[in-house]
């Protein structure tokens, strides 16, 4: 029987080509300079995002998309304010994405569908919220508060503030 010995030139070429091979691997969340998709791309300032609103008695979800040139527009958001038992699809979120400061600033408005299919809507007044972006590979999400104003009373205009906290992600560019 031959004994088998390993020339320490071999060995050393085959070391060689596996850290050659090594150096070009992506991993991303791995990827140690910060960026989402671990090959040296970055979000882009335009992208589609869904995002969940909870406040004391109220509930929402939206879906947005922000956009580079000067046309805003508004996603729907969709309210129900369990204290009066109402369901709103009237509000849309206007959304700016500042990219520079991770920051993503929304007004909230009366869209013109004043009719649901769920019953009465909740007269809300409109409002807005302040959210940072932040990376959590491989995804981009955002987490704010904000404020809706709801009117009660269209006949005295009388108006209740209902504060909220807003969460979400990024779903598509």
């Amino acid at each position: 029987m031959k004994n088998l010995t390993v020339h320490p030139l071999a060995f050393l070429l085959v070391l060689f080509t596996f850290l050659l091979a090594a150096t070009s691997l992506h991993a991303g969340a791995s990827n140690k300079n910060g960026n989402p998709y671990g090959n040296g791309t970055f979000f882009p300032s335009t992208g589609t995002y869904n995002g969940v609103l909870r406040g004391v008695d109220i509930v929402g979800v939206t879906t947005f998309s922000t956009s580079t040139n000067t046309t805003i527009s508004g996603g729907p958001l969709y309210i129900y304010n369990a204290n009066a038992g109402l369901y709103s699809d009237n509000l849309a979120v206007y959304p700016i994405l500042n990219p520079s400061a991770n920051t993503l600033t929304a007004f909230i408005a009366p869209t013109t569908n004043t009719a649901s299919i769920y019953g009465p809507n909740a007269s809300v007044g409109g409002g807005g919220f302040t959210a940072n972006l932040s990376t959590a590979p491989p995804n981009q999400v955002f987490s704010g508060t904000g404020n809706l104003t709801q009117v009660i009373n269209t006949n005295t205009q009388a108006t209740t503030n209902l504060p909220f906290a807003i969460n979400g992600v990024r779903i598509g560019n």
